[in-house]
């Protein structure tokens, strides 16, 4: 694909969910944050993102979502990208988190879906 393919598409990046399984560490960091090779695994996925083109970003945020609202918006948030977090509930399910945002994608439109980890 072209990057001018992507500039239109939005990308929903879930970022709800407490990574419980992840056990003590993310009692103080959401799943998202999470750092691997020292860079947090939402810093991986954003930038392979950007690397192909794309530009609209919606995050459906839950456990600990000011967490990753300020980490989206101190690190991408002066570029030339349309940044969106919605607080949709702590114990929402991911069809839940999707039904809370759909209103953001115009009507008809393609989107991409991916998990935060």
């Amino acid at each position: 694909m072209e990057h001018t393919l992507l500039n239109d598409l939005w990308a929903v990046i879930l970022c709800g969910g407490r990574g419980s399984r992840l056990g003590s560490i993310t009692e103080t960091l959401p799943k998202p944050l999470v750092k691997v090779h020292d860079k947090p695994i939402l810093w991986y996925i954003m930038n392979s993102l950007i690397s192909k083109g794309m530009k609209k970003f919606i995050f459906p945020l839950g456990y600990k979502g000011k967490m990753i609202e300020e980490f989206v918006c101190s690190n991408y948030g002066d570029n030339d990208f349309e940044i969106i977090c919605v607080e949709t509930g702590v114990d929402t399910l991911i069809n839940g988190r999707i039904q809370k945002i759909s209103h953001i994608i115009p009507e008809y439109s393609d989107f991409f879906l991916i998990n935060s980890d």
